[in-house]
């Protein structure tokens, strides 16, 4: 995986990306920074990390002002499980995140364009879970039924008003499902490996076995990231693995992978026909701009994930 040139890079929400981001910088031994919402004890070479409310305009500036062409990554959100429920509270988290925190680092860049500092924002591929268009792509119409897909519409549109009217590097990456080591328990690969293990009668039942995923590694997702906040212009990019894949095919290549003898079998607890168009990503721009290209197959990204999981 050929990497690109970083500078100083100042890391914003120590979740999945965040650390996947840090552990490919770390290669080239550059100095990261990272903004959590927790102190970490553990200490890490070449790596500062520091406790800080974003959404304190002061603190966000006071922190800043210490930096010159500095990239900024904003992974800071607020998620929920695919089966947990949004409500009022998780709402207002996200808009304090992806709204408030995010203008408060948007400002600083602006008033302070000398330094040459470099945004790159992660909205989320949920902004078109209700959209009818079958291969979402940068100029798709938004449409979406929940809090978290509203508070990261809400991001990415704060992101091109500072880019096209405040003049600003401010670069945004629309991005799919994407897995690495550090995944949630709830995550489709992981979840369906453990009914695979614990199936009894030769059958797994999942919602709809028909139901399909763009998915890729987070390696391949950060790696683009990377590649966009690089570039001599800003941008909106759609970040997925361009392919789309069913439930059944996913199960397929587990149960091959795990060289299970027994026949298994996967059904549908819900037998009704389901009309959703999937989450699926025209990467053609991403592809064409950085020369950016998916390393895993099918069967390797479930290899990596089942590797992970152990």
């Amino acid at each position: 995986m050929k990497l690109v040139k970083d500078r100083k890079t100042l890391i914003v929400g120590y979740g999945q990306d965040g650390i996947v981001l840090k552990e490919q910088i770390l290669k080239n031994n550059k100095k990261i920074y990272v903004i959590t919402r927790t102190i970490l004890k553990k200490k890490e070479k070449n790596v500062s990390f520091k406790k800080l409310d974003i959404k304190n305009k002061k603190e966000v500036f006071k922190y800043l002002k210490k930096f010159n062409n500095l990239n900024i990554y904003f992974f800071a959100t607020h998620n929920i499980s695919s089966t947990g429920k949004e409500n009022s509270e998780v709402f207002i988290k996200n808009l304090e995140t992806n709204v408030i925190a995010l203008v408060n680092f948007l400002e600083f860049i602006t008033k302070n364009k000398k330094k040459k500092f470099r945004f790159f924002y992660a909205s989320s591929s949920h902004i078109f879970e209700k959209s009818p268009i079958l291969k979402q792509n940068e100029n798709t119409t938004p449409s979406f039924v929940s809090y978290y897909a509203l508070t990261k519409f809400l991001g990415l549109e704060i992101c091109q008003y500072y880019r096209e009217v405040k003049k600003i590097f401010c670069s945004v990456g629309i991005l799919y499902t994407h897995a690495s080591k550090h995944i949630k328990k709830n995550f489709l690969i992981k979840e369906l490996s453990t009914k695979i293990n614990k199936s009894k009668n030769r059958v797994v039942y999942v919602k709809n076995i028909n139901s399909k995923i763009d998915i890729m590694t987070s390696d391949d997702a950060v790696l683009a990231m990377r590649k966009i906040i690089n570039l001599k212009k800003p941008d909106t990019f759609i970040i997925s693995s361009g392919k789309l894949l069913t439930i059944k095919k996913i199960f397929n290549e587990i149960v091959k992978y795990k060289k299970i003898k027994k026949k298994l079998k996967i059904k549908s607890l819900n037998t009704k026909k389901y009309n959703t168009t999937p989450l699926f990503g025209d990467n053609s721009k991403l592809r064409k701009t950085t020369s950016w290209s998916v390393s895993s197959n099918l069967k390797d990204t479930i290899k990596k994930v089942l590797n992970w999981i152990k």
